[in-house]
């Protein structure tokens, strides 16, 4: 097509119905005392009624809230996205959503606008580490470090979770070089049921700029083994600087001694992806790969490995990365 055919296309193409008014912001430095939260107003200036079928986020950091789906010309709904900033990296950060939709039209008509949210977050106050994955078959054990770098530190008060099955311990806090650190000491006892659990470690202080610290938490109670195992029980990649991309292999070996054999296996979590092959001897062999590009910060998952044999059954792997 002439560059006159193309101007003359597009100056006669329909204008997007879904229109957002500021789809691009930059807040600024931020600290990260408390979640990016953020609103973005979507209208349909279409004539006839639009649906909002998906809204995708580059990274599992991002939350979001859809005030309504459907959209009748002429009406507006809100999206909210949500960040919690202490589980990202310190500096210059973006967000992106994407919002997919299809017209009513006849013919109906797809399309999707793209809405960004830019901040530098600055950490005075972290915790390590920023996502939390406890995994083991009998009692649980695991640790959390609040560590404070300004002058007046504050003191933790006390750890609120939902899993009625979680112990917590506030140790002292110890001050020395400068900074403030308090330990958490978490414990998954053994009444826990077997399976795999979502929750949010709240931890309480007595700051009022920091008066609540959000970690997630990953808790995986495995059964008794029999069967087929996964050899490391679970999976921790750390990433150097500059690397794109880091793997761990696990192998999946029987008891007894027979053929494993990997029906497919997959992530919770978009940055994770897995491949397998057969062997050696009678196992397989998991590769569990982390893209920074799409995890963009430190993180935990959970990998779910379908098996064919040598019975059907679901094997979960737990993964954690950090990123330098």
């Amino acid at each position: 097509m002439t560059p006159l055919l193309l101007l003359a296309a597009s100056v006669g193409a329909d204008p997007a119905p879904l229109v957002v008014d500021s789809p691009s912001v930059d807040l600024g430095e931020v600290r990260a005392n408390k979640p990016l939260v953020h609103a973005f107003r979507l209208k349909n200036t279409g004539p006839v009624p639009l649906t909002i079928t998906e809204v995708t986020g580059v990274c599992g950091c991002v939350r979001q809230a859809l005030g309504s789906k459907v959209l009748k010309p002429g009406v507006g709904t809100e999206l909210t996205l949500g960040v919690n900033l202490l589980t990202q990296p310190e500096g210059p950060n973006s967000w992106k959503l994407a919002v997919r939709y299809k017209t009513d039209g006849d013919p109906p008509t797809t399309g999707a606008a793209v809405v960004q949210v830019a901040a530098k977050i600055k950490k005075d106050v972290t915790v390590e580490p920023v996502a939390l994955m406890l995994s083991a078959e009998r009692e649980i054990t695991g640790a959390l470090t609040v560590v404070d770098r300004r002058g007046k530190p504050l003191t933790v008060t006390g750890v609120r979770v939902g899993l009625k099955d979680l112990k917590t311990d506030v140790k002292p806090a110890a001050d020395a070089a400068g900074k403030r650190t308090q330990r958490i000491e978490l414990t998954v006892t053994d009444a826990c049921p077997p399976g795999q659990y979502s929750d949010e470690i709240s931890i309480d202080t007595d700051d009022p700029d920091y008066r609540e610290l959000r970690i997630p938490l990953r808790v995986v109670k495995k059964a008794a083994a029999t069967g087929v195992q996964a050899v490391p029980a679970s999976a921790t990649l750390r990433f150097a600087k500059d690397q794109a991309s880091a793997s761990a292999l696990v192998r999946l070996r029987d008891a007894g001694g027979r053929e494993v054999v990997v029906d497919k296996a997959e992530s919770d979590h978009a940055a994770v992806s897995c491949k397998w092959a057969a062997g050696p001897g009678a196992m397989a062999t998991l590769r569990i790969i982390v893209d920074l590009k799409d995890a963009r910060a430190a993180g935990v998952a959970v990998v779910t490995v379908r098996l064919k044999g040598p019975a059907a059954e679901s094997i979960l792997v737990p993964v954690s990365w950090t990123v330098p």
